[in-house]
């Protein structure tokens, strides 16, 4: 549960210290508000070992490179001023993954979320290129692609509030992959004016090797 409440707080946190109070903005409002795309992969092999596990000692270290392997992730509407950290966007970093249990599931995940300001406009795709002799026994780099759509939460939001697109397809070595969603409810003490919404959804693949 630890490790969920880590990406919930930052989500929320997000959501809510983002940019200062525009003027004519409802209390509370994000001056800049985001979309953040969060995703999770879980990869095994043919034998059922679970091949994201030997990494789960790795840590986020800001402006770092990751260990275990490498992640590069394009987005279809590329701009040079993209962060994917919440805390740093539009500053250079080393893209990361969490490394994490999702409740409810045994499998570990390399979890990602990825921000974009909404005034850049969403992106329909993000490309997640990985690069790990830990995992895929290679050194070569593997590219899994996700599709994005609207908000479920906030299918006509107000212009104020931070938005998660919700996961369409997931397509990985030509094959289309399930998309697995799973709800998580955050519970805190900030003012409801300045939580948009409490509910964060977790969109799930899981992969397995020929391996």
């Amino acid at each position: 549960m630890k490790s969920i409440h880590y990406y919930l707080c930052i989500a929320m946190m997000a959501m809510a210290l983002s940019g200062c109070n525009k003027a004519d903005a409802p209390s509370g409002a994000t001056e800049r508000p985001m979309y953040q795309y969060l995703f999770a992969i879980s990869i095994k092999d043919t034998a059922g070992n679970d091949l994201v596990a030997p990494l789960q000692g790795t840590h986020y270290v800001i402006h770092e490179k990751p260990e275990g392997y490498t992640l590069d992730i394009i987005p279809s509407n590329p701009r040079t001023d993209i962060g994917n950290n919440p805390n740093v966007v539009g500053e250079p970093s080393y893209p990361h993954f969490g490394v994490r249990h999702i409740e409810g599931s045994e499998n570990w995940y390399l979890l990602n979320m990825f921000n974009v300001f909404r005034e850049y406009g969403p992106q329909e795709y993000l490309t997640y290129r990985i690069s790990s002799s830990i995992i895929f026994g290679d050194n070569q780099e593997h590219d899994i692609v996700a599709y994005w759509g609207e908000d479920p939460f906030y299918p006509s939001p107000s212009e104020y509030v931070n938005l998660m697109p919700e996961c369409l397809k997931v397509v990985f070595d030509g094959k289309d992959m399930e998309v697995k969603k799973v709800a998580r409810t955050f519970s805190s003490d900030f003012p409801d004016e300045l939580v948009p919404y409490r509910t964060v959804w977790y969109y799930m693949v899981d992969i397995v090797l020929d391996r």
